[in-house]
């Protein structure tokens, strides 16, 4: 019987063949053999030799040992079925859960351990608030008979202050009054027509508008927030970082090996969905602010239109308001105290720009009543400081293994279109082998294969 011997290196779950031409020479099968661990004797045949082919079997086998008895080298064998049935193999079509040579880049592989030092792997994007602690403007609640909202500078506010406690105001009730009884002003009180005052920390146009506290008309007239009352400052964009590693598939760009969170003040530090990151950009962050009430919901859109978060907080700061009346004070001193919210505006103590007008007015107003009069409660600016950031924190995974391991496919292919490392399941074999033989090659497939 012909059979071609080589000298052939290969790993026993390959579909490797030889490609160079072996040595053909006749051999005798031993009696007691079978097709597929047969027992060859050869003469003058030096054992130089590890793989050989026996054409009228059409299969191929490993040289598992040699052996000298009675004058002949004996070879024992054992057929490789990878190679043996290669092109039934390859002409299967079969589930491959891992392939070398193609992969689905969404499928999570939890083949490879995250690495527990995460410190180089962290990303940060910062951008500027869209509004200006060092600017802004005030809103005052006034109330008729329903309250109206209007719209002020710092130093339009400081003019209308100026003007409830001055002489002008008090002789729209008395006329020619006020000159010569001051204490008439006292009971006036003004402040109890302003129901509220909110400052923003961005500009905002109302309408032209006539205004009234009480029955005196302000004759200067003031801007009218609108009925809707809504604003929209600029929007806010931050592109989505990608894991470093994210080559090796999509999958990396999900939880828990990345993980996104944006801050936005005064929101605070926003949990963003990976899920939906994955497949997108960039995010935009948009906000809407009743400017009637300082209420503010920030939206937060992947650029796929998904909306990932919406988010409501306080954005306008309310100041408290304080009517005093105290002797000692006159007209003149109320002008002069009221001009000190220029200097508080210039040094950005809007707060106290607010509450020092009134105070120091109501101080004015009448040495007759021992009394303080106080609306609403300071809030503050803290919330509204800092910087608006993207952060991305990326658990890296150990290094992988492709020529052994594969990455991840889940698909039904045509073996022969792979190459390299496969991984079947549920694999169904059609070929002219035994039912062992057939037995192997599955086991094979099912354990991981390299077709080449």
């Amino acid at each position: 019987m012909e059979i071609v011997l080589y000298s052939f290196s290969k790993e026993p779950n390959s579909t490797a063949v030889p490609q160079s031409p072996g040595t053909a020479v006749p051999g005798q099968l031993r009696e007691a053999s079978s097709i597929q661990s047969p027992t060859v004797d050869f003469q003058n045949v030096p054992p130089n030799y590890n793989y050989a082919y026996i054409p009228k079997w059409s299969r191929y086998y490993f040289i598992e040992n040699w052996s000298w008895e009675t004058g002949l080298w004996r070879a024992y064998m054992q057929v490789d079925v990878l190679a043996s049935f290669r092109d039934s193999i390859g002409g299967s079509v079969q589930y491959v859960l891992r392939a070398a040579s193609n992969f689905d880049g969404r499928i999570v592989d939890t083949s490879y351990p995250t690495i527990a030092n995460n410190s180089a792997a962290v990303y940060t994007s910062w951008q500027a608030l869209p509004w200006d602690l060092n600017g802004g403007c005030y809103i005052l609640g006034v109330k008729g008979d329903f309250t109206s909202f209007y719209v002020f500078s710092p130093s339009a506010l400081s003019s209308f202050c100026d003007w409830m406690f001055s002489d002008d105001y008090a002789d729209q009730y008395f006329p020619g009054w006020a000159e010569k009884f001051p204490q008439i002003k006292v009971e006036l009180n003004p402040m109890q027509y302003i129901s509220s005052i909110t400052w923003y920390p961005f500009n905002f146009l109302g309408e032209g508008s006539t205004l009234s506290v009480g029955w005196a008309s302000y004759p200067y007239g003031a801007d009218r927030v609108p009925d809707n009352g809504l604003f929209e400052p600029a929007s806010i964009s931050f592109d989505i970082p990608r894991h470093p590693q994210s080559e090796r598939g999509e999958y990396l760009n999900l939880a828990p090996y990345s993980r996104y969170q944006l801050f936005y003040p005064p929101w605070g530090m926003i949990s963003l969905d990976s899920t939906v990151l994955c497949n997108c950009k960039s995010i935009s962050c948009g906000i809407h602010v009743d400017m009637k009430t300082g209420a503010a919901s920030l939206d937060v859109f992947a650029d796929n239109g998904l909306l990932l978060s919406r988010l409501d907080a306080q954005l306008g700061v309310s100041c408290q308001f304080t009517q005093i009346a105290a002797p000692g004070y006159g007209s003149m001193n109320a002008l002069g105290a009221s001009m000190g919210v220029v200097s508080s505006v210039a040094t950005g103590n809007y707060l106290g720009a607010a509450s020092g007008i009134l105070t120091a007015i109501g101080d004015a107003a009448s040495s007759m009543v021992p009394a303080a009069n106080s609306l609403g409660a300071s809030g503050g600016v803290n919330s509204l400081t800092g910087r608006a950031g993207l952060q991305a924190q990326f658990l890296e995974i150990t290094d992988e293994d492709l020529p052994h391991r594969g990455r991840p496919l889940c698909q039904r292919v045509l073996i022969s279109t792979l190459s390299g490392y496969v991984l079947c399941a549920n694999v169904e074999i059609d070929c002219e082998g035994t039912l062992r033989e057939r037995d192997e090659i599955t086991r094979y497939m099912e354990e991981g294969f390299v077709y080449a």
